[in-house]
């Protein structure tokens, strides 16, 4: 039985909770991590600062900067705003990148120049009077031989590394696109006359780092958070009238919080339900508030729940309120209720799941760097994939013909990705037990607009499942925009609507296709190598006896698939020598 992770998308892991107090559950001290993700589908933020030292590179290279070819090949960083060698920039949604960034491109240097050791040093800062001092940046890595590094210095000469981006990223891997760096340097810089920050990338023919908006600022001195709503969340059995109702705080700022913390809730725009909290809470700890009061989530469909926090003294407001939505029982999906998801924040994406089969903590994200419509789409990455991404819980009827509609696209026409999409009656890769797109390589580099016609075999409850699994070298797999209604009957391409038969099968050689079915058109037929490339593309009139040659190719699992205007087959051959 294969190991793997499954993770709720969109979740923030939290630490160990340690002692309990009253209503509320405190965690030991962690590190200091300022940038949050969405929580529920709805917020998405990160902290409010007031930076005493800025540098957004709207002048280009700035003075008093320091360049240090280390590698004496003249590769150093450049100012740019149309960013990489391949044409990818740094996502202006999270940075000031419009009016330039500093990069570092491997991937233009080709392999004869002998790798790069380049260093960005900053001029001197002064932290004088600074009692805390965090360092704020934002980056975009893609990774493959590199090391991406950040150090700090109060001399110039004697460095200390305090940030790796290229850690634990795998080959083709990427962060986010603008990932936010925050970095606490109070033990280096703090009430220092001189502080140096310096961007070290080495690396051999590999990909680019790209750097943007680098900021210092203090903590500010008294700043709580509310970071999630933990409970209720969307649940596909129904919830009931007196939900408890369980929030997520932590402490932004530079000083332990000693009480005096309101707490409100406001379920469904309804009377405000107010708290208070007399326990402590450290500074960079999280705190579990348990309120005594309930909500009623009893009625199917969404259920809005408002939380916020007031404390004396909070420097930051920004922070202080989550808005969740929270879906009560399963989507029901028929001739009047449609089910639409772009994977946007005000899309409900509570009930999703990702399973990483293979355990090799890359999977399903979401991803601005290529959205079909919108912000964001669904995006995997990585060498190699066996990876599930399910939808939430969906009630379908048996008797309705459903046309799942999608878009999905790879990096490029040599980076193909074999999916199927399955739908079951559990969230998990075990649960997938009805087939309704069978492995297909997907080779198309532009969003292509898909759609799949089935209806379960019983009515009732249905995840539906993608299965992104390939052994070629994928770097990039989108999906966007997913949209389910009942079919009309026109003008869809069905899975499997074409009788054919192959044989032999397992075969050393020469496969047969036959088939009484015709088509104007005629037919496409595709053969796909085991690791998904494609062997041979032609078109016929007929498939009676229509004669497949693999005689010149390896052993292995090969995939037949046939196109025609009434819709897709495929189906498997095994070629054994």
């Amino acid at each position: 039985m294969k190991n793997y992770t499954r993770i709720l998308l969109l979740s923030i892991l939290l630490a160990p909770f340690a002692t309990m107090a009253g209503n509320g559950i405190k965690n030991q001290n962690k590190e200091t991590n300022y940038a949050r993700k969405i929580v529920n589908g709805q917020v998405n933020f990160s902290n409010s600062f007031s930076a005493f030292y800025t540098e957004d590179f709207s002048g280009g290279v700035p003075s008093g900067w320091q360049q240090i070819d280390s590698a004496g090949n003249g590769k150093v960083w450049k100012h740019t705003t149309t960013g990489a060698f391949d044409n990818t920039t740094l996502d202006s949604n999270g940075t000031t990148s419009n009016n330039g960034y500093m990069i570092i491109d491997s991937d233009s240097s080709l392999s004869s120049i002998g790798g790069e050791n380049a260093d960005l040093i900053t001029d001197a800062i002064d932290c004088t009077g600074k009692p805390t001092v965090v360092l704020n940046f934002n980056e975009f890595l893609t990774h493959f031989n590199d090391t991406a590094t950040v150090w700090v210095s109060t001399d110039g000469t004697t460095w200390f590394e305090i940030h790796n981006t290229s850690a634990g990223l795998a080959q083709y891997a990427s962060t986010p696109n603008a990932n936010n760096v925050d970095i606490d340097i109070t033990a280096y810089a703090a009430n220092q006359a001189t502080v140096y920050i310096r961007f070290n990338y080495r690396a051999d023919y590999s990909y680019y780092w790209m750097i943007d908006d680098v900021q210092l600022y203090e903590l500010p001195t008294t700043d709580l958070a509310v970071t999630s709503v933990l409970a209720p969340l969307t649940s596909c059995t129904l919830l009931g009238p007196t939900e408890a109702v369980s929030i997520n705080l932590y402490n932004e700022g530079g000083t332990d919080i000693f009480g005096g913390i309101t707490v409100t809730m406001v379920a469904d725009n309804g009377t405000p339900v107010v708290e208070t909290i007399a326990d402590t809470i450290t500074v960079g700890s999280d705190y579990q508030y348990n309120f005594t009061g309930t909500v009623d989530f009893s009625a199917p469909g969404n259920h809005t729940l408002a939380v916020y926090v007031t404390l004396t003294g909070d420097t930051n407001t920004t922070n202080d309120t989550v808005n969740a939505m929270i879906f009560n029982g399963p989507h029901v999906v028929n001739y009047t209720n449609f089910y639409t998801n772009g994977f946007e924040p005000a899309d409900d994406l509570s009930g999703y799941l990702v399973e990483d089969t293979n355990n090799d903590s890359i999977t399903w994200e979401l991803s601005t760097q290529f959205p079909h419509s919108g912000l964001y789409s669904a995006k995997i990455s990585g060498t190699v994939a066996d990876d599930w991404y399910f939808t939430t819980c969906l009630d379908m009827d048996s008797s309705i013909a459903y046309k799942l509609n999608y878009f999905s696209k790879t990096s490029s026409t040599s980076t193909q990705a074999l999916l199927e999409i399955l739908i079951g009656d559990i969230q998990s890769a075990g649960g997938m037990n009805q087939q309704i797109l069978t492995p297909n390589y997907i080779t198309n580099a532009i969003y292509t607009a898909e759609t799949v016609v089935f209806s379960p075999f019983v009515s009732g409850t249905y995840y539906i499942g993608f299965h992104v699994s390939t052994a070629d070298s994928l770097v990039g797999f989108w999906l966007d925009d997913i949209n389910i209604v009942p079919d009309t009957g026109v003008g869809v391409k069905k899975v499997d609507a074409i009788n054919v038969s192959l044989y032999p099968n397992p075969t050393s050689g020469e496969v047969f296709v036959n088939s009484k079915e015709t088509s104007k058109n005629g037919f496409i037929v595709e053969v796909f190598s085991p690791i998904g490339q494609i062997v041979s593309k032609n078109i016929t009139e007929s498939l009676s006896n229509y004669k497949i040659d693999l005689k010149n190719q390896d052993s292995g699992i090969y995939i037949v698939r046939i196109i025609s205007e009434k819709g897709i087959t495929s189906r498997h051959i095994s070629l054994t020598r």
